[in-house]
């Protein structure tokens, strides 16, 4: 595994993480408000409740994984993702074979 050397392999590393994350939150702040059936605002009330969540146990759970060894959080963090990465996939396959059934609309 290589690791960023110079500064500014730092600066484009964190560029793509923020502009990622950047590109996200819109995306999925409208997905769910499209695809929700029990009322936006419940809806978009538990997003954000989530996403604070988040940015209240990530840091904490950072913090306690470094005293523990220095890339514990950066493993942690990829297992989770990788996890994120299963279950949308599995949660995408029956909507896709669904659309996939469905005649297209005149």
């Amino acid at each position: 595994m290589t690791r960023a050397q110079r500064y500014t392999e730092v600066i484009l590393a964190t560029l793509f993480f923020v502009l990622g994350n950047a590109l996200l939150r819109p995306a999925l702040a409208s997905l769910i408000s499209k695809r929700t059936t029990s009322g936006q605002g419940m809806a978009m009330g538990l997003n954000n409740a989530f996403m604070s969540l988040g940015r209240i146990l990530g840091p904490a759970w950072a913090g306690a994984a470094f005293d523990w060894g220095i890339q514990i959080p950066y493993y942690s963090g990829a297992i989770i993702m990788g996890f994120g990465l299963l279950i949308s996939l599995r949660w995408m396959e029956p909507r896709q074979a669904a659309a996939a059934e469905r005649p297209p609309a005149a």
